[in-house]
């Protein structure tokens, strides 16, 4: 039995813009992510896919938890949940979180500068925390406001 799949935020995002005749940058190229990933020690894959495929119904309902998570807009609620994650194996979380939260945080801020009206999207694992990006921030005197989905 299948499942039937929406589109994703970015895929949302990406066509609404392209309708709208507005422009689209990336917080970061396939290719630096591909290089970060490429970082990481095989042994790290190991570790992360024997949690996964140990107890594929527990993984799944922590991901319909982090889903829940982010739909409520709730910070405390997301972070609670990461470490039940892969995001809660260290060396993921600072692969895919916080090197990246760091590495983007001056093009948000180029970004901020800007004159012009934006919208910044990061997933929700980015936010939380004192590695993320809200707390980055706040750190060099931005005021951040998140918009709850509605």
């Amino acid at each position: 039995m299948g499942k039937t799949m929406l589109p994703g935020v970015e895929l949302q995002l990406t066509s609404r813009a392209g309708a709208d005749g507005k422009p689209i940058f990336y917080l970061e190229t396939s290719a630096e992510f591909a290089a970060l990933a490429d970082s990481a020690q095989p042994s790290d894959y190991t570790e992360a896919f024997v949690r996964v495929l140990g107890n594929l119904h527990a993984f799944q309902r922590v991901l319909h938890e982090m889903h829940g998570a982010w739909l409520s807009g709730d910070l405390e609620a997301v972070e609670a949940v990461l470490p039940r994650t892969l995001l809660g194996l260290p060396v993921v979380a600072k692969l895919l979180l916080d090197d990246r939260n760091e590495a983007w945080l001056p093009k948000i801020l180029a970004a901020i500068e800007r004159p012009e009206r934006k919208l910044v999207v990061a997933g929700a694992a980015h936010l939380p925390g004192e590695q993320g990006l809200v707390a980055r921030l706040r750190r060099v005197g931005r005021d951040v406001r998140l918009i709850p989905a509605s």
